[in-house]
């Protein structure tokens, strides 16, 4: 059932990268000067997003499978945490880039 969640998360999300005007901006203004720039980083940071989200699901997916199949090649659970915090980082770092970038 996991791996059905994350094909379909992975889909709503390319479907999401295809229109990044409608992406709430909240503080951000868009103008015809910065859209391109301010799309560009919004986009790029879901497709780095969906990428860490599908890391995310596969390590999941692999910690269940050791556990039915008793694999005791226990894997380290801080490295989903590693993961999520890389998403974290990711929308930190985008958020800032188009603040910097909003005129």
């Amino acid at each position: 059932m996991l791996p059905v969640v994350s094909i379909i998360a992975y889909i709503g999300i390319t479907l999401l990268q295809k229109i990044p005007h409608f992406y709430n901006y909240a503080t951000i203004e868009i103008t015809e000067d910065n859209a391109p720039r301010i799309y560009q980083i919004a986009v790029r940071m879901f497709t780095i997003l969906k990428l860490l989200m599908v890391v995310i699901f596969m390590l999941i997916t692999m910690q269940i499978l050791q556990d039915i199949f008793h694999i005791f090649e226990f894997m380290r659970f801080w490295i989903i945490w590693a993961v999520l915090g890389l998403e974290i980082i990711t929308m930190i770092y985008s958020f800032r880039k188009m603040y910097a970038n909003r005129y």
